[in-house]
């Protein structure tokens, strides 16, 4: 038997025209557990034609994906998004100012309205980047005014971010000369940011300025993927010719693909200004969660893997991929599949955002083309 004391191909041929092994017996170590997303493969063939007659190759256990990383926070400060400022005398109040993490996003309350004697003003909108739209008559972040007949007009308050995307799932992993390449999920995407709330109006004599508009909170960041998991297999080929008689191949289970992590909950939008003389401004609109991550696919427990122009000969028997086992003489003992990653949750807010997708499971077969 050929067992190396180290991780890696028992075997490797790569460009040859013409090779033949023969009553030998190949086992790989499983894969280091510590070294996510590994796998461990018997023997590799690349751009080769290779028969094995009366050999046993058996494979080791694929390692787990790579969890996924932590989410950092999206919000412009701890807690809910900025205030309105209240009036400076007739002056009108400052909007509440939100800067998110991700770059680009923000989100500000409009200003309050100058108070005059000969009438006050009209105060600013809520806005948002990238803007917010609700689709309602209301929350639409609309300035506040005054009304001779009607007194102060309510400022609107902001719409509510638009919920995105939960990651994709990790599907299949790929085989190339390299080696095996897991499949990882998808990174949620963030949350849009809520729209300020509309500027409160300034009132006429005694002339008093209108409050600002609160700002709208930031998005939730979105959860990061689950890795993908490591491979067992006991032949792998990549534009290869393969020719077994009699052989034997045995596989432990593909590496478990790691759970996406949840997205991160939206911030809450800042309270309007209040003013006890001039017209209030309105509250911003809550962030939408961070879509979840999506989870890793399970890593393959496949006797032979092949790609590209390869082809399998078995017994004398051409072997159109899938197939599940091998008849006699030859044989397959498979290890179980690797279990796919679960996508991570839907950050909670105002707008739900939506979870991740769940990872593929691994393939479990004799003779599967990847």
């Amino acid at each position: 038997m050929v067992k190396p004391i180290l991780a890696g191909y028992v075997l490797h041929v790569d460009g040859v025209g013409d090779a033949r092994f023969e009553d030998l017996a190949f086992e790989a170590l499983p894969a280091d557990k510590t070294l996510t997303g590994t796998s461990s493969i018997a023997i590799f063939v690349s751009g080769s034609t290779v028969a094995f007659s009366r050999v046993t190759a058996t494979a080791g256990a694929g390692a787990p994906g790579t969890s996924a990383g932590s989410t950092a926070s999206n919000w412009c400060a701890d807690g809910g998004a900025p205030e309105g400022g209240a009036a400076n005398g007739n002056g009108g109040g400052n909007s509440g100012t939100c800067t998110c993490a991700a770059m680009g996003e923000s989100s500000q309350g409009g200003a309050g309205g100058a108070g005059l004697a000969t009438g006050g003003t009209t105060g600013s909108p809520g806005v948002a980047i990238p803007p917010a739209t609700s689709g309602s008559t209301f929350a639409n972040g609309m300035p506040g005014s005054w009304n001779a007949s009607m007194g102060c007009m309510s400022a609107h308050p902001g719409a509510n971010g638009a919920p995105l995307d939960g990651g994709a799932a990790g599907a299949t992993g790929s085989l190339t000369s390299s080696g095996w390449t897991v499949a990882s999920g998808g990174a949620g995407a963030t949350g849009d940011p809520g729209q300020g709330g509309g500027g409160g109006g300034g009132t006429p004599a005694p002339a008093f300025g209108g409050a600002g508009g609160g700002a709208g909170g930031c998005g939730g960041t979105g959860g990061a993927s689950g890795g993908g998991g490591g491979a067992s297999i006991a032949i792998a080929a990549v534009d290869s010719n393969v020719t077994c008689t009699q052989v034997t191949l045995m596989t432990a289970a593909g590496g478990a693909g790691a759970a996406g992590r949840a997205g991160q909950a939206g911030q809450a939008g800042g309270l309007g200004g209040a003013e006890s003389q001039g017209c209030n401004g309105a509250g911003g609109g809550s962030g939408a969660g961070g879509g979840g991550g999506g989870g890793g696919a399970g890593g393959p427990s496949v006797g032979i893997a092949i790609t590209g122009t390869s082809s399998v000969v078995v017994d004398g028997v051409p072997v159109t991929p899938p197939a599940d086992s091998l008849a006699y003489p030859s044989a397959f003992a498979a290890g179980g599949s690797g279990a796919a990653g679960s996508g991570g949750g839907a950050g909670e807010g105002a707008s739900a955002a939506r979870p991740g997708s769940d990872g593929a499971e691994g393939a479990a077969a004799a003779v599967v083309k990847l």
